[in-house]
Formats: structure tokens, sequence, C-alpha cells
């Protein structure tokens, strides 16, 4: 879900790197969306985008027979996660980045103007894994809300250009 990291002071004193894509991290995103998309195809049939509930409805559908669609699931994570970003994306004024911590390195969504973001992989994880069924549109609500709330708010660090 969203966090207001640089507001809420959670890292406890580590504070991540987020970071702009580099070339690579642009192409690995580029071939999950497709990868994304096909997978989604593979579950729920032809359709031209899929909305959240049916991107929810899919992994929950994976997660009840995981087994017959050869994924891991990792690429599940990834591909559906990236396809996530990309609808979030289409809704909203953000652009992915890379953020780093000492538990390792994950694709994320910031907002353009103030420093609020958004984690896709890391909903799809908790769908996937941990079950959690109709998450993926709280996942949005929550991120939006942050934004609506935040965006004229002297409090909330700016995004530099």
């Amino acid at each position: 879900m969203g966090l207001l990291a640089f507001i809420s002071g959670c890292f406890g004193g580590n504070k991540p790197e987020i970071s702009q894509l580099d070339e690579i991290e642009s192409k690995f995103l580029t071939e999950n969306f497709k990868l994304g998309y096909r997978l989604l195809v593979k579950v729920l049939g032809e359709q031209e985008k899929f909305e959240l509930l049916e991107i929810d409805r899919a992994v929950s559908i994976i997660r009840d027979d995981f087994t017959g669609y050869g994924y891991t699931h990792d690429q599940v994570i990834e591909q559906i996660g990236t396809y996530l970003g990309e609808v979030i994306k289409s809704e909203l004024p953000v652009q992915w980045f890379t953020y780093t911590d000492k538990r390792g390195k994950d694709y994320i969504l910031v907002h353009e103007e103030i420093a609020v973001f958004t984690f896709p992989y890391s909903a799809i994880y908790k769908a996937l894994i941990e079950g959690r069924n109709g998450a993926l549109e709280e996942v949005f609500n929550s991120f939006k809300e942050q934004i609506d709330e935040h965006i004229d708010s002297a409090e909330v660090e700016r995004v530099s250009s």
C-alpha cells in the first residue's frame, strides 16, 4: 500500500534510495507489462484492457489453482504487478522508479509532484500469497486518497524535476 515515507519517518533512520529507471529497468517493465497482459488473457480471456477488479479476480483464480498456469510466484508478481502499475499510471499522474533499502530493490510508482508512492508488486504479493481478495482496488483508492489529501500540503516533500 502507498506510504508517506518522507513524512512518517517509518524507516528508523535508514532512508531508502529512490532512483529513476535506467534503460535495462525500463525494458524490464515494458516486457513484464506485455507478459502480464498475456497472463491475464490466459486466465480471463481476451480483453482490450483489464481493470482493477478483473486483475484481482485473475490473481485469485491463479492462487486457487496455481499449478495449472505454469508460472512461478515471482513471475506472477512481476508480470501482473507491472500490469497493475500501468493501470494505476493510466489513472494517476505517477511514474515508475526503483526503491532500494536494506532489504533489497523494488519498483514503485511515485506521484509526479509530491513524495507519495505505492508498491504494485507488493500489492500483487499480498493478493497472491496472503490471499487478500479485493486488495487491489483498496490499494488504488488508498493511494489516490493520499495524493488528494496531501497534494496541497506544505509538509509533504515535493518531487524535484
